[in-house]
């Protein structure tokens, strides 16, 4: 459990062939609202999530699961619940907008600058959503 919401709650960074597993990841009541990823792996490569690896209420702007020049790794097995937000867009402050407006928030996996990422037999429900979805594997 997380008490920083302005802190990720698992940081992986330069890892090989490392697998965290039968973990849930929350964040404390009070600070689900953040705008850090759960998850956030940094150049690694072979990184695998075994089952069972579970969030829950992680209203996060960024990804709940964050991968950037991550290589050869997988995402296999997680349920991600509860993950979206509502925010606020704020371009009050640019000369072009002058406006703001209320927004839904929150992607469950991200990846950045990634080769042969696999996500498999992975479950996500939105916020106010019991239904799974997204179902099924997607190679980046």
């Amino acid at each position: 459990m997380q008490g920083d919401a302005n802190a990720a709650i698992v940081v992986i960074e330069n890892a090989r062939r490392r697998a965290p597993c039968r973990v849930t990841l929350t964040r404390s009541a009070g600070h689900e609202e953040t705008r850090e990823s759960a998850v956030r792996a940094d150049k690694c490569r072979r990184l695998g999530t075994g089952f069972p690896f579970a969030w829950s209420t992680i209203r996060a702007r960024r990804a709940t699961i964050s991968l950037d020049q991550c290589q050869d790794s997988r995402i296999h097995q997680c349920t991600v619940s509860n993950y979206q937000r509502v925010g606020v867009d704020d371009r009050t402050e640019s000369d072009l907008y002058g406006y703001a407006f209320r927004v839904i928030d929150g992607t469950g996996v991200c990846v950045t600058r990634g080769t042969n990422i696999q996500v498999a037999a992975t479950s996500f429900s939105r916020i106010g959503s019991s239904r799974r979805g997204d179902e099924g594997k997607v190679f980046i």
